[in-house]
């Protein structure tokens, strides 16, 4: 019986990392779970679009315009006779692309430019604080509209020399690659900040005097001590970030600012159906209902895993 019950104790006091003990706490949130499969389910039917929507996005049926919900079309038609239930489907491509590229960008610009300026301090400090500064100053929405008209003038029409292929790549995706230039100009603001705070703590430990100590060079000790360290709340604020990023794509395109018809997108189908309403609300709420319930799942997520990773929530 002695022997069982060291035998507990040294199971219990197995160490474990962060990110293990971080795990073990979102794993006991069930809306954060929850929230995890629903968002996991929809980058399979994202990924799985062509073969899970019964038809094309842009496949008209001019003999059952504006039809309601039925065997052959199970959300309806919109006014052009193109099946909800696909569009929708196609419309979750464009929703969870601009999750991904915008968490991406916000990540990849705002983390080596925070941790730049929190290592170094001094001068580059004061140059990459004030730049965020400045463009703290505009309004996001705002900015974001200015840089999309301006980049669907341009890019919108046929161009030549070093922006014809950026113009080709425009094409390409139906005006998301102006949406993604718009939104990563804008995102990495506050990570770069939260980074910046938290190598000017970390660079004090006593871990970092060791490494420069040994002869470890700056980049080596950024690279392997303080940006790994330094993730946490980087991975909270990012998924916090990416409602915000999946609204901001739908306001666009409802204003008309989004993707290139007749590339489906929430937004635009909401504005769609905003017109006929009255007669036929579900063109307006299935969009909205799939919009509501995606930025629900971001935010119960973001929330799990800001509880997860608060060292404070241990106890």
């Amino acid at each position: 019986m002695t022997a069982n019950l060291s035998a507990d104790k040294m199971r219990q006091k197995v160490p474990t990392s962060l990110w293990q003990d971080a795990w073990r706490r979102l794993r006991r949130n069930r809306p954060a779970v929850f929230s995890m499969v629903l968002i996991l389910m929809l980058f399979t039917v994202a990924v799985l679009a062509p073969w899970v929507a019964p038809y094309s996005y842009a496949k008209q049926d001019l003999a059952h315009v504006t039809e309601n919900p039925s065997a052959a079309y199970p959300l309806g038609t919109d006014r052009l006779g193109r099946d909800v239930f696909s569009r929708l489907v196609y419309g979750t491509r464009i929703s969870l692309s601009v999750a991904l590229i915008s968490m991406f960008l916000m990540v990849i610009i705002g983390v080596p430019l925070g941790t730049l300026a929190g290592y170094f301090g001094g001068r580059v400090d004061m140059i990459l604080m004030r730049t965020v500064d400045v463009l703290y100053a505009f309004p996001d929405l705002l900015f974001v509209i200015v840089v999309m008209a301006y980049l669907k003038a341009v890019l919108g029409r046929g161009v030549e020399g070093p922006l014809a292929v950026i113009a080709q790549l425009y094409a390409m995706t139906g005006g998301l690659l102006a949406i993604f230039l718009a939104l990563g100009l804008t995102g990495w603001l506050t990570v770069a900040r939260l980074v910046r705070g938290q190598i000017l703590s970390l660079r004090q430990k006593e871990y970092i005097e060791a490494a420069h100590c040994i002869g470890a060079s700056d980049w080596r000790i950024m690279w392997n001590h303080l940006i790994p360290n330094s993730l946490a709340p980087v991975i909270v604020a990012a998924a916090l970030r990416v409602p915000g990023a999946i609204m901001t794509e739908a306001g666009l395109s409802f204003i008309g600012l989004g993707v290139d018809p007749p590339m489906p997108s929430w937004g635009m189908m909401i504005s769609e159906g905003q017109a006929l309403m009255r007669s036929y609300p579900h063109l307006m709420v299935m969009p909205g209902l799939a919009l509501a319930v995606t930025l629900i799942c971001f935010n119960l997520l973001g929330d799990g895993l800001r509880d997860a990773l608060d060292p404070l929530m241990k106890k």
